[in-house]
C-alpha cells in the first residue's frame, strides 16, 4: 500500500534527530529485547472470562473466546503485542500527526491528511457505527490498552524517545481509513489528466491512459469492447505550451505512484478434482518492515475467521470461516469527482470563489489546524472548501484551482463493519447482502463455500458522475455531477454457481455493451489474461495446480517487447548491439526466473522505452509525472499502436526500438546480473536510514515482475498468498513474505522469509 510506505518515509526525514536517536538508541541496546509471545491463558481486565491464545510455531495467534467482545479485545492485545509501532505510526499517518515525532520533514504529510480533515471523519464514522460494530472497536481498544501497560514496548520507541498514547476507538477507524486512501483514485491523478488534456489534446490524453490492452483483454464478463486508438503524433502536437501555467500548478502537487495491484480467483466444485471449490488470493502491496498483514485465528460463538488482519482493526479482512472464503482485488475504480474552480484571493486576504447555485463570488469555508513539530514551532494550517468539497492544496499547503468530492466524505461510513460480518457469514447470499453496504474504495470480491459455489462481485460506492476521473468539471457551473451510485445490482457480477469460474487482476472486467465506465483507466490485463488461460483450460483443478499458478513468473507484453526489438534490430544491422545481448534476448522465454539474465536485459529496455516515450511526448517534467501514475501500464500497447501506424516523432518505430535497446545495455552489467540479484527487493526497517542496520531483516531474491501473475518489483509484491479449500481448509494454507512479529531481533521478526523465497504453501494450523 502506499499509506503503509509511510513509516519508511518517516524515518527518511528523521534527519534532524539523527544524534539524539542514534545516541538513545546505545542506551538503549543493553536493555534484553524480550522473547516471543507464547501460547497461554490470557486474564487482563476488560473480559467478560480468561481467553486462551495458542500460537504456533511461527509465533502465529489463535484467540479462542468465551464471547465476541472477548475475541476482540484479545485481538487488540496480541496485535499490539506484536505490531505496536507499526500500529501507532499508522493511526499518526493518516490523522496528520507525524512531525510531532519526526520533526518538519514531514509536515507536508501531515498536511495532506490534515486538509482532508481525516481525524474529524474518524469520529463521524464511529458516531454512526452500530452496536455492534462499536463493541468490536472498543474492544479490540481496551485489549490495545492492557499490552501498553503490561508488555514491554518495542525498542523504536525507545530509539524516538516517546511513549505511545492510548489507543481510542477512533484509532482503529483511523488505520481502516488508510486503505481507503491508499486504494482511491486520487484528485492529484485526476489533475494529471487535465493537464494533459490542455496540453495537447483530449484524443491523445484518451490514448496515453488506455482503459485496457485491446490485445491481451480478458474481461471476465462479455466479449472484449472497443479501444481508444493511438492519435497521430505530430511534432506540432507534442508539448505545446498551451496551458503551460495550469500545468506548473499540477506538477506542484505532491505526486502518487499508481503500482497497487493483486489477483484473486475462485472455481466452482464442478471443475475441481474433488467437487469442493477452491480460492487463491495474492494482494501485491509494498514489501514493508514489519508486513503489513497479520496472520490470526479468531474463535467466539458465531465467529471462526482465520487469515489476514490489518493491525490495527478488529476482525478478519481476507481469509476464511467455518463456511465460506472470500478473496480481492483493487476496483481501479473511480470515487471522485474533481472540480475545477474559479478561485480567488481579495484584497482582504479572504479566498472567494463561484458558487454555481448563485453566479456570485462567495467565500470559501475556512478550518484552522495547528500541526505541532517536534523541536520547532508549531504549523497553522487553514483547509478550505466549496460546495464541492476540500479545497486542493499544493506541496507548499497553498490552494490550488481544485475542489474534490469523495464517497468517504459523502458518505461516512466505516470500511471495519462490512469485514466484520464476512467474518461470520454461512452462505455466499449473505455475504454479498453484507457486501451491499461496503462504502471503501471498490473492490473485486471472489467467493467460495461450503456447497461448491464460486462468485464474483463488484462492490462499493461508486457515483454515477459520468466522468469516470477522465477530467475536472467546470466547478462554476455544475452544482453537483453525482447522478446517485451504480445500482450494486447494476455492478459486474456472476452469481453463485457450482460451474462458475471467476478471475480479477485489476483489469477491465466488464465487455463491450456494458453501460458504465467506471474508471479512467483499469490495471493493465496481462495478469488477467494469463490467468485466465490457466483458468479456462481445465476441470481438474487442485490446491498445489492453484499455487503453480500463483508462483507463474511469464510476462506477456515484456515477451512481446523483446520481439519487437529483436525484429528491429534484425532490419537495422548497422545499429550497434552486443552480439551475446542479443542472443540471450532470441533465447528468452518472456519468464522473469531468478536464473534468467535476459529477464534483466528486458526490464531495463522496457524501462528505457517508458522513459524515452514519456520524454518524447510529454516532455521531462510531464512525461515523469504521467510515468509515476499510469505510463508504465500503458507503454506496449502505445509502443505497438506506434509501430502499427506510424506518424510524428516515432516514424521511425525501428530507431526509436533499437535505441532504447542500446540504453539497456549501457546500463546493463556485461553479461547482465541474474534477475534474482538485478530484480532483489531489499527489505529495510524505517530506522536503517539512521544506519541502524540490525533490524534490516535481508533481502528477498527477484522472481516475477510487474506483469507476471508472480508479481515482484524492487518496492512490492505478493504481500501474501492464499489458496483455500473450501470445507477441507488443512489442504489449503496461506504464506507470508517475513514474519508475524514486528518487534527487531525476535523469534519471529523474519522466520517466514526462507519458506517464501521457496514458494511453499503451508496451512495455518488454527
Amino acid at each position: 500500500m502506499r499509506v503503509l510506505r509511510v513509516v519508511a518515509r518517516a524515518a527518511g526525514a528523521l534527519a534532524s534527530l539523527t544524534a539524539l536517536a542514534v545516541g538513545a538508541w546505545f542506551a538503549s541496546w543493553g536493555v534484553l529485547v524480550p522473547d516471543a509471545p507464547a501460547s497461554g491463558r490470557l486474564a487482563v481486565a476488560g473480559l467478560d472470562a480468561p481467553v486462551t491464545i495458542v500460537r504456533d510455531r511461527h509465533g502465529i495467534p489463535s484467540v479462542q473466546a468465551g464471547s465476541l467482545h472477548d475475541a476482540y479485545e484479545a485481538q487488540g492485545y496480541v496485535e499490539a503485542q506484536d505490531r505496536l509501532f507499526q500500529m501507532d505510526i499508522l493511526r499518526r499517518f493518516v490523522a496528520g500527526r507525524l512531525a510531532e515525532i519526526f520533526g518538519g520533514g514531514l509536515v507536508q504529510v501531515d498536511i495532506r491528511h490534515r486538509e482532508l480533515g481525516l481525524q474529524r471523519l474518524a469520529e463521524q464514522m464511529y458516531a454512526h457505527a452500530s452496536p455492534d460494530e462499536r463493541m468490536a472497536l472498543d474492544a479490540y481498544a481496551r485489549g490495545v490498552n492492557e499490552a501498553i501497560a503490561h508488555e514491554p514496548l518495542p525498542p523504536e520507541f525507545r530509539v524516538l524517545l516517546y511513549e505511545p498514547e492510548s489507543w481510542r476507538p477512533t484509532d482503529s477507524i483511523l488505520c481502516g481509513i488508510a486503505t481507503v486512501i491508499d486504494l482511491t483514485h486520487t484528485w492529484n491523478q485526476i489533475a494529471l489528466r487535465d493537464a494533459i488534456d490542455e496540453r495537447l489534446g483530449d484524443r491523445v490524453a484518451e490514448a496515453l491512459y488506455p482503459i485496457t490492452d485491446p490485445k491481451y483483454d480478458a474481461p471476465l464478463l462479455g466479449h472484449p469492447g472497443p479501444v481508444a486508438a493511438m492519435p497521430p503524433l505530430h511534432r506540432g502536437s507534442i508539448a505545446r505550451p498551451r496551458g503551460a501555467p495550469a500545468l506548473a500548478k499540477v506538477l506542484a502537487l505532491p505526486r502518487d505512484s499508481a503500482i497497487e495491484a493483486s489477483n484473486a480467483w475462485a472455481i466452482g466444485g464442478a471443475h475441481t478434482r474433488d467437487g469442493r471449490a477452491l480460492l487463491a488470493n495474492d494482494p501485491h502491496l509494498d514489501f514493508t518492515v514489519p508486513m503489513v498483514w497479520y496472520a490470526i485465528g479468531l474463535h467466539a460463538p458465531g465467529l471462526a475467521a482465520i487469515g489476514g488482519s490489518l493491525p490495527g482493526t478488529p476482525g478478519i479482512v481476507l481469509g476464511h470461516n467455518a463456511h465460506m472464503a472470500w478473496g480481492a482485488t483493487n476496483g481501479n475504480v473511480s470515487t471522485i469527482t474533481l472540480y475545477r474552480e474559479n478561485l480567488k484571493r481579495d484584497a482582504s486576504g479572504t479566498y472567494r470563489y463561484v458558487d454555481p447555485r448563485t453566479h456570485q463570488w462567495e467565500p470559501v469555508r475556512t478550518r484552522v489546524e495547528r500541526i505541532d513539530v517536534r523541536g520547532a514551532r508549531s504549523v497553522a494550517l487553514t483547509a478550505l472548501s466549496t460546495v464541492h468539497g476540500f479545497v486542493v492544496l499544493d506541496r507548499q499547503g497553498r490552494p490550488t484551482q481544485y475542489a474534490a468530492q469523495w464517497v468517504a466524505e459523502r458518505a461516512p461510513r466505516s470500511v471495519l463493519a462490512t469485514f466484520l460480518r464476512l467474518d461470520r457469514a454461512s452462505k455466499i447470499e449473505e455475504a454479498l447482502d453484507d457486501l451491499r453496504a461496503y462504502p471503501g474504495p471498490p473492490l473485486n470480491v471472489v467467493l467460495a463455500d461450503d456447497r461448491g459455489r464460486a462468485a464474483y462481485h463488484l462492490a462499493g460506492f461508486i457515483p454515477n458522475d459520468g466522468v469516470w476521473s477522465m477530467h475536472a468539471v467546470d466547478g462554476a457551473r455544475v452544482v453537483d455531477a453525482w447522478r446517485g451510485f451504480v445500482p450494486f445490482d447494476a455492478l459486474p457480477h456472476v452469481d453463485p454457481s457450482r460451474d462458475a469460474v471467476v478471475f480479477t487482476a485489476n483489469n477491465r472486467m466488464y465487455g463491450a455493451g456494458y453501460p458504465y465506465r467506471l474508471t479512467d483507466a483499469f490495471g493493465p490485463p496481462y495478469r488477467a489474461a494469463r490467468i485466465a488461460a490457466y483458468l479456462l483450460k481445465r476441470d481438474d483443478w487442485t490446491v498445489e495446480k492453484m499455487v503453480h499458478v500463483q508462483l507463474d513468473d511469464l510476462s506477456l507484453p515484456e515477451r512481446e517487447l523483446v520481439q519487437d526489438v529483436l525484429a528491429a534490430a534484425a532490419r537495422r544491422p548497422h545499429v550497434a548491439a552486443d552480439a551475446s545481448d542479443l542472443a540471450l534476448l532470441r533465447s528468452w522465454d518472456g519468464r522473469f526466473d531468478g536464473r534468467s539474465r535476459a529477464a534483466t536485459l528486458a526490464f531495463l529496455l522496457r524501462r528505457h522505452a517508458e522513459q524515452d516515450f514519456a520524454v518524447s511526448v510529454l516532455g521531462a517534467d510531464l512525461g515523469s509525472a504521467w510515468l509515476d501514475d499510469a505510463g508504465n501500464l500503458a507503454i506496449v500497447p502505445l509502443l505497438r499502436a506506434l509501430r502499427d501506424r506510424p506518424a510524428g516523432w516515432f516514424s521511425d518505430a525501428d530507431g526509436f526500438l533499437s535505441h532504447a535497446l542500446q540504453e539497456a545495455e549501457r546500463d546493463a552489467t556485461s553479461p547482465p546480473a541474474q534477475w534474482r540479484d538485478a530484480g532483489a527487493t531489499q527489505l529495510r526497517h524505517p530506522l536503517s536510514n539512521l544506519r541502524i542496520s540490525l533490524f534490516n531483516p535481508g533481502s528477498i531474491p527477484g522472481w516475477g515482475d510487474a506483469y507476471s501473475v508472480k508479481a515482484q518489483t524492487p518496492a512490492y509484491g505478493q504481500s501474501f498468498r492464499a489458496v483455500w479449500k473450501v470445507g477441507a481448509w488443512g489442504e489449503g494454507g496461506m504464506v507470508f513474505p517475513l514474519g508475524e512479529s514486528g518487534v527487531p531481533r525476535t523469534p519471529h521478526y523474519a522466520d517466514l522469509l526462507d519458506e517464501w523465497e521457496r514458494g511453499t504453501m503451508e496451512p495455518l494450523p488454527l
